[in-house]
């Protein structure tokens, strides 16, 4: 399927590599790469502080847990055939998104940005993206070796409970 997906930066022998230099012992392999569902938005704001503000404020929204963040600018989205089988299943419509990314940013806007008033919000783009992790595992399924997910993008990782 045609999808918009962020481009891989990080390829799993470099990551092969730098798990062995933190331990020797690691024999991390790729098992496979996977595709996790997250809408992105981009709004046109006006919104008063202690000065005007207008601006633009984005945000994705996790298409499993429907959590947000706000994000400090628009992704470089690529469009790629990806298989049906390497994309996670979600089931978050697009208006339920656009829902939860409103009340998320306007949450985000009154306690952590400090606007006085409510942000009046023009929605200038909403896009359903896949972004790219590997998923490695030992290849001997040591017990002390779980196996890992590693953001193709950022190269950040994290053991998985399986």
């Amino acid at each position: 399927m045609n999808a918009l997906t962020l481009s891989i930066s990080i390829e799993p022998e470099k990551i092969s590599n730098h798990l062995k230099n933190l331990d020797t012992k690691a024999n991390y392999q790729l098992d496979k790469l996977v595709y996790y569902p997250y809408y992105f938005f981009k709004y046109k704001t006006k919104a008063k502080g202690l000065l005007k503000m207008d601006g633009y404020l984005g945000c994705t929204i996790d298409s499993i847990s429907t959590r947000g963040a706000v994000i400090d600018h628009s992704p470089s989205f690529v469009e790629e055939n990806i298989q049906a089988n390497e994309c996670l299943p979600y089931t978050l419509t697009p208006q339920d998104a656009k829902k939860a990314a409103e009340e998320y940013l306007h949450h985000t806007a009154s306690l952590k940005l400090k606007f006085f008033s409510m942000p009046k919000m023009l929605l200038e783009q909403q896009e359903l993206f896949f972004r790219p992790y590997w998923i490695m595992a030992d290849q001997k399924n040591r017990r002390n070796y779980p196996p890992i997910i590693i953001d193709a993008v950022s190269g950040k990782y994290h053991p998985l409970n399986v």
